[in-house]
């Protein structure tokens, strides 16, 4: 790890610890186990309302691995920014790319959140730009269900128009405290049209 992606993973450890303590700031630590990999991985999510109209999400996995399965060295992270287009339901966005695997890069774009049902939220992302000139557009859509009081589920696609490849998360969590849930998920990453290899992935979440 280069020095200054070091520099940057402490900085993104400290922002997602330090958010919460503004009001209408969030964020969690999710420490987890991969079945298949046979590793422990810890996701740090954090949000932010920046302004009236300006929102900040975050997030950093790391991932142990097989060999070393609690030596967290591999990292892979998006950081997010998005200002709403006056009263509509989009919003100009730039997001931030960074990982151990691929040189860091950025994503221009905007987002369109419209207003649903009751204990749902549901995301479109439209990423025509990025700086890397190899990674080409990216749709993206995240959504989310309470079920009751204590269980929701959540899905992802990104969807990568060239290499024509796609990332999928599905899951599910149920609330067994103020702060804590537990939860199970599904992630896959491969060819559109080919067989998409899924990781079951089984933690907890602590929000801060």
């Amino acid at each position: 790890m280069t020095p200054y992606r070091n520099t940057i993973l402490r900085a993104s450890v400290v922002a997602a610890l330090a958010l919460p303590a503004r009001a209408g700031n969030w964020a969690n630590v999710q420490p987890a186990y991969n079945l298949n990999a046979e590793h422990a991985i810890m996701r740090l999510e954090a949000g932010a309302d920046l302004s009236d109209h300006t929102k900040f999400y975050g997030f950093l996995d790391l991932d142990g691995s097989k060999e070393h399965p609690l030596d967290l060295q591999n990292f892979y992270g998006e950081a997010r920014v998005m200002r709403k287009l006056g009263k509509s339901n989009w919003a100009a966005a730039c997001e931030f790319d960074v990982g151990s695997d691929l040189d860091d890069f950025v994503r221009i774009g905007a987002t369109y959140t419209p207003k649903t049902g009751k204990g749902n939220f549901t995301q479109l992302r439209l990423w025509p730009l990025e700086t890397s000139g190899d990674r080409g557009p990216q749709l993206s859509v995240f959504s989310s269900q309470d079920l009751t009081d204590r269980v929701s589920v959540n899905g992802l696609l990104d969807y990568n128009l060239e290499p024509n490849t796609a990332y999928l998360e599905a899951g599910i969590e149920a609330k067994v405290g103020k702060k804590v849930s537990l939860f199970a998920q599904a992630r896959g990453f491969g060819e559109v049209g080919g067989k998409i290899p899924i990781s079951p992935i089984v933690g907890w979440k602590w929000r801060f």
